[in-house]
């Protein structure tokens, strides 16, 4: 998964975040990020929930992301929500 920002000719931010499974699989994706809050960290936290809407419960995955806030939310912040 992925998440990225950037700022416009406008001034204005712009995100989106993807998701890579293999070369040709139906699942890849890009995609914009929607809302006012275009920030890289939303764009990473979307690329994963994205992840787990679109791949069944049953399959077991490896979510490689570069981002310290997704991997600190699952690690050690996440089970404190429950």
């Amino acid at each position: 998964t992925d998440g990225s920002e950037r700022e416009g000719i406008d001034g204005r931010k712009y995100a989106g975040y993807g998701l890579w499974l293999r070369e040709g699989h139906c699942l890849n994706a890009s995609e914009k990020l929607l809302g006012l809050m275009q920030t890289n960290d939303r764009a990473e936290m979307t690329a994963v929930l994205y992840v787990l809407k679109v791949i069944p419960k049953r399959v077991t995955l490896q979510i490689c992301t570069d981002s310290q806030l997704v991997m600190d939310t699952v690690l050690y912040w996440m089970e404190g929500w429950k």
